[in-house]
C-alpha cells in the first residue's frame, strides 16, 4: 500500500493552529449575573469533607444540590456559604464567649 495522507486543513495556509495553551483552561472561573459557580472540587476545598457527605447532605435537605450543567453539577459560591454557616449554626447554635 501507499503513503497515507494527512487530509487537507480547512484553514487558510499560514494561519496558525490553536495549540493547547491557546485554549482556556478549566480554572477559568465561571460567573452569573446570580454569582460565581463553583466546580465540586472547589465546594469539596470549602466544605472540608468527602464527596459523600455532600451528597448526604443535599439528600437530607442540609446542603444546596446545585445546577447540572452538561454532566457537570455546579453550585452557587453564595448557596454554599449559606449553607455552610447554617450547618455551623445548627451545631453550635449560641456561641460560647469569655467569662
Amino acid at each position: 500500500m501507499g503513503k497515507s495522507r494527512k487530509p487537507p486543513s480547512s484553514s487558510p495556509p499560514g494561519a496558525k493552529q490553536a495549540q493547547p495553551e491557546d485554549v482556556p483552561s478549566q480554572s477559568v472561573p465561571i460567573t452569573t449575573k446570580q454569582g460565581r459557580l463553583l466546580r465540586l472540587s472547589e465546594v469539596l476545598e470549602r466544605v472540608g469533607h468527602k464527596k459523600s457527605w455532600v451528597y448526604a447532605k443535599i439528600a437530607a435537605g442540609e446542603f444546596p444540590p446545585g445546577l447540572v450543567i452538561g454532566r457537570r453539577r455546579f453550585w452557587y459560591e453564595s448557596e454554599v456559604h449559606e449553607a455552610l454557616f447554617q450547618l455551623l449554626k445548627k451545631k453550635d447554635p449560641e456561641p460560647v464567649g469569655r467569662k
